[in-house]
């Protein structure tokens, strides 16, 4: 307890069964020592268990007693010993090659404790003492389903969402997309998700860029939060950001969508300078899915009774992201994979003349004369086909008559 190695040297030599012995708490040696953070002492004591027989027979009874003691250290909720970094050197001191699978709390690895609350240089020393094809980077916790990555975000640790991204950019053939950033865990929660999510319920976006320097806002929450995302943008600059940021914005309650998610949107889109042209897996531009938010909130409100409407004010928000987008000069002239531009794309989703689609020509007219490229027709047609609308055919034809002759 108070760390004094001397004096415990004394007491093993008299007496090595000492170090089994339990207190009033039921708490052996190995178990205080570490919950007091004598290092030096508790590895003496670790090196007399693996001596004692009466003690420890096996080297699994002694990492079932280090994970017992460990988790005593930090506890169920992570409360106690908020940085492992200390516990790194002691761990890779007593030589178990599997370190970084140590459970140190209930459901908790060392490594993605590490990756929540650690630092890089801790993480990347016990990663190199650790059985050589074993690659802790990418794995996934079996309890919760998160990647230590997940962990990172979610506390804005930006030295360990720094090191986790670059070491998975280094790697061929890395089983999840951007780092694991657009990954699920167990409850479908993304790394990315959680930045956007911090970054929406911040308390200061009207301070982004907007100080007299032109530096991001003070905001100590957010400034980490910043700092990760462009960390994110610095390993994978093709990451759809903005698509994620909508895409999340769709599965939101209808009833807790509101304009003010429209200006969180845009103070992302200025705050990180993001690319327009950015493309998902799919080549589709971050216009496409701000078409789908639209479509998808029309289909929403057919579903609902007109007294149910009053907090989602039918498809205005769903109609402000687009023209949002289409304002910031957001790539209304890309085609995806499938060879759809915008246009097309949005009258299959049944948008109509009288919702948004004068916003969707105005900002591309040549589209008018571009066939669809997984119907081969032009955007009138695919609108009496697919829209089923007279008055969005009429329309798009009495913008471009010529087009009925091509």
């Amino acid at each position: 307890r108070h760390g004094d190695n001397s004096s415990l040297q004394k007491i093993l030599q008299i007496c090595p069964s000492a170090v089994s012995w339990t207190d009033s708490l039921g708490n052996i040696p190995l178990t205080v020592a570490l919950e007091n953070g004598h290092l030096s002492v508790a590895t003496e004591i670790y090196r007399a268990m693996t001596k004692e027989e009466e003690g420890m027979k096996s080297i699994g009874s002694i990492v079932q007693t280090l994970q017992r003691s460990l988790s005593s250290v930090f506890n169920e909720f992570g409360v106690i010993g908020a940085n492992p970094d200390i516990y790194v050197n002691f761990l890779i001191e007593i030589g178990i090659e599997m370190l970084p699978l140590l459970k140190i709390a209930k459901h908790t690895l060392l490594f993605h404790h590490l990756a929540d609350r650690g630092s890089a240089q801790s993480a990347a020393l016990l990663t190199s003492h650790a059985c050589p094809d074993s690659d802790f980077v990418l794995y996934k916790d079996p309890t919760t389903g998160s990647l230590p990555i997940h962990l990172a975000c979610q506390k804005q640790n930006l030295d360990m969402v720094r090191y986790l991204l670059t070491e998975a950019s280094q790697r061929d053939g890395f089983e999840y997309i951007y780092g694991g950033l657009l990954t699920g865990d167990g409850q479908g929660m993304t790394p990315i998700q959680s930045l956007l999510t911090t970054f929406r319920e911040s308390d200061c976006y009207d301070e982004i860029g907007n100080d007299a320097n032109g530096d991001i806002g003070t905001d100590d929450r957010l400034l980490r939060c910043c700092n990760c995302i462009t960390a994110c943008l610095d390993s994978f600059e093709n990451l759809p950001l903005i698509h994620h940021a909508i895409e999340d914005m769709q599965v939101q309650n209808h009833s807790s969508c509101t304009m003010e998610m429209i200006v969180d949107l845009q103070d992302l889109m200025e705050t990180f300078a993001l690319d327009p042209s950015c493309t998902d897996r799919r080549g589709r531009t971050a216009l496409f899915s701000a078409i789908d938010f639209y479509a998808n909130a029309n289909i929403g409100i057919d579903m609902i009774t007109s007294d149910e409407r009053t907090n989602w004010d039918d498809q205005e928000e769903g109609k402000e992201v687009l023209e949002l987008l289409l304002a910031s000069d957001y790539s209304p002239c890309v085609k995806d994979d499938d060879g759809r531009l915008p246009l097309h794309y949005a009258l299959s989703r049944g948008v109509k003349w009288s919702e948004c689609m004068m916003a969707l020509v105005n900002a591309n007219f040549d589209a008018l004369n571009t066939a669809d490229g997984c119907t081969g027709i032009l955007p009138f047609m695919l609108a009496a086909s697919e829209v089923g609308d007279a008055d969005t055919t009429y329309q798009l034809l009495r913008c471009n008559p010529g087009a009925i002759n091509i």
